[in-house]
């Protein structure tokens, strides 16, 4: 039997999330590593080798945000489903958001403040931004040029 097939990593998936979110948003961090010895043969990051680094005994990788990440960044449903995300995580993604759109951060904010609700009757709940309407708006706004 081949162990490396059956090789089971135990993790929570926080401490990736965390990864992905720093460089898919441009946050600085530090690494007790250099990230690219974790990339596969096309230069994308292997979260099975990040995975193992993290949960090794003898010296495991230690990565830290250099800037605040919002706590639903890293903690929502794994569904995708969720239609809403944090206002603080909205600002986050919006530099990502206007270049993959090819326009300014400050084509999307005012999109980002359109599209928060308020706590419902005033004061029940966070404010949230409603990722699908938002979402249109820059649809029909500024169509990603995919």
């Amino acid at each position: 039997m081949d162990d490396k097939k059956n090789e089971i990593v135990d993790f929570d998936g926080l401490n990736l999330r965390v990864v992905h979110y720093c460089i898919d948003n441009d946050i600085p961090y530090e690494s007790s590593m250099p990230l690219d010895q974790f990339k596969d043969a096309k230069g994308e990051l292997d979260d099975v080798k990040l995975i193992k680094a993290f949960n090794d005994d003898k010296t495991p990788l230690v990565f830290k945000a250099k800037a605040p990440i919002p706590p639903d960044a890293v903690t929502a449903s794994s569904s995708g489903l969720d239609p809403h995300i944090s206002p603080a995580n909205a600002d986050v993604q919006a530099a990502r958001v206007a270049k993959a759109r090819k326009i300014s951060v400050d084509q999307v904010q005012p999109l980002i403040a359109q599209y928060t609700e308020r706590a419902d009757l005033g004061f029940l709940g966070e404010p949230r931004v409603n990722v699908l309407m938002l979402n249109v708006a820059l649809d029909q706004r500024f169509p990603s040029s995919k």
